[in-house]
């Protein structure tokens, strides 16, 4: 199962690596700065719609983010 807590991060990493702040995609999908930063942190969760909405405002697919996801958590687990 997939939870807020697991790919929140990985949202925030890509964020950063497109240099994206994280208001203009708050603005962008319709929610203050201070609920995505909870979404990035886990603390809240997002339906599915929205995870679609914050991947294309990252410009990924979310078929390559969970892509992205996946490979995280193989790496998460080895460790």
């Amino acid at each position: 199962m997939i939870t807020i807590q697991h790919y929140g991060p990985l949202f925030a990493r890509l964020r950063r690596e497109k240099q994206i702040k994280a208001s203009t995609i708050a603005r962008q999908i319709g929610i203050s700065e201070a609920t995505y930063s909870q979404i990035e942190t886990g603390r809240r969760s997002v339906s599915l719609e929205r995870v679609g909405r914050i991947c294309e405002e990252l410009n990924l697919s979310t078929v390559d983010f969970v892509k992205l996801w996946q490979k995280q958590a193989v790496i998460r687990r080895k460790k």
